[in-house]
């Protein structure tokens, strides 16, 4: 069996982790001779206690080794359910070697498909303000506005008993007489909005609901 078969070393999130699969009966096993080699040619520094512990576990799930000291700091990309946001959480390396720049966290971005809605000036201040630990705001999409269904206006009631604007109205329910004169305006009617399209940070279309036009037919003795 090939050795990258035999266990699996890993780094995520600053985060030396081992993965060595369960062992069956007769099967060839993880040496940890190949293990250790691996380790210090990667110049990944271990408790020995704990590998011990991973190699007689041999769980088949990834396990957490040790930390992985580095002078670089380490970006973590968060985005929000819907896309529409993205936050970095920046944990900064014990001793510092390169400086934190804007192409550094733009870059991470560009790593988890964030092209959109990417604010310069929340990095710029993350950067002087040094906001570490935290989530930060980096990146928002455009929220989708739905329209707005069109809605009659009832000129022929008082204003001051006429249903608020937008509400909805079926007309077979105002009970309310009123004396009109001919040619009098009795109905206006809204018209329904179009809706504005949004968009993810990951550059996904989110298409807005068109409101629904009001309808209204004439009655007898009316016009429209």
């Amino acid at each position: 069996m090939a050795k990258a078969e035999l266990y699996k070393i890993t780094i995520n999130d600053g985060k030396v982790m081992l993965r060595i699969p369960e062992q069956l009966v007769g099967a060839e096993t993880a040496s940890m001779d190949d293990i250790q080699a691996e380790l210090h040619l990667r110049n990944l520094d271990y408790v020995p206690e704990q590998l011990l512990e991973i190699y007689n576990r041999t769980s088949g799930e990834f396990d957490y080794l040790a930390d992985v000291e580095t002078n670089d700091y380490t970006l973590q990309i968060e985005l929000s359910e819907d896309e529409s946001r993205a936050y970095v959480n920046i944990i900064p390396p014990s001793e510092e070697g390169d400086p934190l720049t804007m192409e550094l966290i733009i870059a991470a971005l560009e790593g988890k498909n964030i092209f959109q809605g990417i604010s310069s000036k929340n990095i710029k201040n993350i950067i002087a303000d040094k906001i570490f630990y935290e989530p930060a705001l980096v990146a928002s999409g455009k929220s989708v506005v739905h329209g707005k269904n069109g809605y009659p206006e009832l000129l022929f009631i008082p204003e001051k008993s006429r249903p608020a604007l937008g509400t909805g109205v079926k007309l077979e329910e105002v009970t309310v007489l009123q004396k009109v004169e001919e040619g009098q305006e009795l109905v206006r009617l809204m018209s329904a909005t179009m809706g504005e399209n949004g968009y993810s940070i990951t550059g996904k279309l989110i298409t807005a609901k068109s409101g629904k036009q009001y309808r209204i037919r004439p009655g007898r003795n009316t016009r429209y």
